[in-house]
């Protein structure tokens, strides 16, 4: 994708889109649940996507009352993100290609991913 400039991705998260190019992300990926409630519950169980599939969505944010700025200190500071990577990646078997974050500006969540970035290149 680089070598050829493009650079864009898009999935549809319900069903195939109206055009060949725009299929559902879990044709092709997994992920992990999205609805915790504090950081003790994250987990990697399989959620949408089943297992197996060739891209894998971390799903790592706290949805208690649409969300925790308080929570998201703590689940994006750089070690808990890299921590949990690795946990996931373990227990599923594949690598995490995709991290999904609230609050990115609170914590070092970007530090984890460029870490996680430069080991693969």
């Amino acid at each position: 994708m680089i070598g050829s400039g493009r650079r864009l991705v898009v999935f549809a998260e319900q069903a195939d889109g109206p055009r060949a190019w725009y299929r559902n992300f879990y044709r092709y990926g997994m992920e992990t649940p999205f609805a915790f409630r504090s950081p003790d519950e994250m987990s990697c169980v399989p959620h949408r996507g089943g297992t197996g599939k060739r891209l894998f969505l971390l799903n790592h944010f706290i949805t208690a009352n649409g969300g925790s700025r308080l929570d998201a200190g703590k689940v994006n500071a750089r070690q808990y993100v890299l921590d949990r990577v690795q946990l996931c990646e373990r227990e599923r078997g594949r690598p995490v290609n995709f991290i999904a974050i609230d609050y990115t500006t609170i914590g070092d969540a970007r530090a984890a991913v460029d870490a996680l970035n430069a080991r693969r290149d």
